[in-house]
């Protein structure tokens, strides 16, 4: 056993087994060595990757798995928008860049929620939508924004879906919505931003989301691709506890 100092303990490491837990405290010791005098840290480092290096992986892992889901709630919960709308929930969709917030009222049954898709550009469209008949893409109630041509400004607006050849033209939806809005942000993050009042037996909801290219006159959109991702950006939300499929 070798024993070393550290400013604020000792640290034991064994030159055969040891244990995760004992792997996992020193490995945190070792991140907080940073703010240490660099004589003690180096040699700190040193000795513990020499000691350690057959266990390091498991440690490592270890680590970044304990803190990964607190790193991610904790950017969920403190996600503000550019219009300072905030929401208790959030899940990043499983394809096409895409992410959900959202608040659920229980007693109005009224959805408000955010649609974000990033890495898209000022020719392109998003859409998300819920399908009250199925777990596809005919007969979604689809809310949809783009950045027209003209002045730059957003366009959103309503779009029920019946056909897989559709270019979302406007249209009313089974559901009223309201407090609808759109943003483009930092080149390359699009936003949909509405209120979705619901009936009181949807609280498992069938989403959709989508994105395409606009029209060549950039006044609309144009059909999305039918391969890849495109075909699997489908999924079930439960409003109330975030539990996804």
């Amino acid at each position: 056993m070798t024993t070393f100092a550290h400013p604020f303990r000792f640290i034991q490491v064994r030159q055969q087994a040891v244990a995760p837990e004992k792997l996992l405290t020193d490995l945190k010791l070792l991140w907080f060595s940073s703010s240490s005098s660099s004589s003690v840290s180096s040699e700190l480092h040193r000795q513990f990757f020499t000691m350690h290096k057959t266990a390091l992986p498991v440690a490592l892992f270890i680590l970044v798995t304990l803190c990964a889901p607190s790193f991610a709630a904790h950017a969920y919960k403190n996600h503000t928008f550019s219009n300072h709308r905030s929401y208790a929930r959030c899940v990043d969709l499983p394809v096409l860049n895409s992410s959900l917030h959202w608040n659920y009222n229980r007693s109005s049954y009224a959805l408000d929620m955010a649609f974000q898709h990033v890495g898209t550009t000022y020719s392109r469209w998003i859409a998300w939508a819920i399908n009250p008949s199925g777990k596809g893409m005919i007969g979604s109630q689809a809310l949809v924004a783009y950045q027209g041509s003209n002045n730059g400004s957003m366009r959103v607006y309503t779009s029920p879906v019946d056909s897989y050849a559709t270019t979302l033209p406007e249209g009313t939806l089974k559901y009223r919505v309201s407090r609808m809005s759109a943003t483009f942000e930092k080149e390359s993050e699009m936003t949909i931003f509405a209120t979705v009042h619901l009936t009181s037996d949807l609280v498992t909801i069938n989403q959709v989301w989508q994105e395409g290219p606009l029209n060549g006159r950039g006044d609309g959109p144009s059909v999305h691709a039918t391969s890849g991702d495109h075909i699997t950006s489908v999924g079930t939300l439960n409003l109330v506890t975030g539990a996804t499929s």
